[in-house]
């Protein structure tokens, strides 16, 4: 593993795999949803649209992926709570190419006014379509219930009339407040020369600037203290349960017990709730958990789909579940949960592009070395650990619930 930072402060990331013929270049930037003040709620993912849509060198909206695709490769990009990240994948010997696209985009977008129409208008078919799958549609609007203050109770993806408000200056201005050197991260996985690359990495991305401008995180939000309950109706086939447990942010302590809680209570065929509520009782058509942690906040979710005849003994059922879990778990419990995780981590180190972005987004929140001391700290929780976090957050004045019916 090499790594380097620029003297204008960007971090590039560099892992061999000898002999696997291809290789990832990943550009990380730290900026997301969370980042976006009011006026902005959207910007980051219209940003991430126009990426790739043409530079001075390259002004061909669709060059970079026919270049790309012509090389034997793809690229693509993504939009999260607190990053922006685009990819590209290809055969080891286009790797200087791979790098001179990711600059080429990074330093010199032309954001075209007609093509920004055009993105802004596939973000807000994107957008319906979100709110036409009724689960997205849930867990958004549980975000709103569940948050007073934070700015993840926004819809994060902005609404139609907000983003055909934006124009091509609003879109410089967010790029260059946001994509700054010290913010940016390149990581390169695969079958490469490490000197060879960070050459041509200093001299391709050492002309971006840096931006010494400090932004303001948001609203922190207060405490819940009491349970909170919404019931929404919709032209649906069936009823929809989400329930919101506030947790902690990603590297508090308590977030290692609470992602294998998670993973017992409701990941996979085996976990509490599909075997308790689906299989035996036969009460929910689906369910599961899932666990959100980012920079400063975190939380637990529980959703089920069921028929609405069935709605009130399956709530019931659900929180009696989690009631057991909060009582303790089996050595058996907790050996199948870290087994499942530790395949999960190694499978991910297998692949160029999902070691990639792992590197970038551990070094985002510190450093690449801590995913190592992460996972330490996983596999080190115990059961009383997990017992605690239970009692702690799994209770109803630190619940949201969503109805949609």
């Amino acid at each position: 593993m090499v790594e380097t930072r620029l003297e204008n402060g960007l971090k590039l990331l560099i892992c061999p795999r000898p002999g696997t013929g291809v290789v990832a270049v990943a550009l990380w930037v730290r900026v997301g949803y969370l980042d976006e003040a009011d006026r902005e709620v959207g910007l980051s993912h219209v940003l991430e649209h126009m990426y790739f849509k043409g530079t001075r060198e390259r002004p061909d909206p669709e060059g970079m992926a026919r270049e790309i695709k012509g090389l034997g490769g793809q690229l693509n990009a993504g939009t999260y709570y607190d990053a922006t990240y685009y990819y590209v994948v290809l055969p080891a010997a286009s790797l200087s190419r791979a790098l001179e696209i990711q600059a080429d985009a990074l330093l010199y977008p032309r954001f075209d006014t007609k093509d920004l129409q055009t993105e802004i208008e596939a973000v807000i078919q994107e957008a319906r379509r979100k709110k036409d799958n009724s689960s997205a549609f849930a867990y958004e609007k549980t975000y709103e219930l569940a948050f007073q203050k934070h700015r993840i109770r926004r819809w994060r993806i902005g609404e139609e009339a907000h983003l055909r408000s934006f124009r091509r200056k609003d879109l410089v201005a967010f790029h260059r407040k946001f994509y700054s050197a010290d913010r940016v991260i390149v990581s390169v996985v695969g079958d490469c020369e490490p000197r060879r690359v960070r050459a041509q990495a200093r001299k391709l991305f050492s002309p971006l600037k840096r931006n010494p401008i400090r932004f303001h995180p948001g609203p922190r939000e207060p405490v819940q203290d009491r349970f909170r309950r919404r019931r929404l109706r919709g032209d649906l086939g069936s009823a929809h349960l989400v329930y919101l447990f506030h947790t902690p942010e990603f590297f508090h302590d308590d977030a290692f017990p609470l992602r294998i809680l998670t993973t017992l209570l409701g990941s996979g065929r085996s976990s509490r709730l599909f075997q308790g509520i689906r299989e035996r009782k036969r009460l929910v058509d689906s369910i599961g958990a899932s666990l959100e942690a980012v920079r400063d906040v975190g939380f637990l979710t529980l959703s089920a789909e069921t028929d609405v005849r069935r709605l009130e003994k399956a709530e019931r059922q659900i929180l009696l579940e989690v009631a057991r879990i909060r009582e303790g778990i089996s050595d058996d419990e907790l050996d199948r949960s870290r087994t499942n995780m530790e395949r999960r981590y190694f499978g991910n180190q297998s692949d160029v592009l999902g070691l990639a972005l792992n590197l970038a987004s551990f070094e985002a929140l510190g450093s690449y070395r801590l995913a190592h001391d992460y996972f330490r700290k996983l596999f080190a929780v115990k059961k009383r650990d997990i017992a605690r976090v239970a009692e702690k957050y799994l209770h109803p004045s630190n619940c949201s619930l969503l109805e949609y019916l």
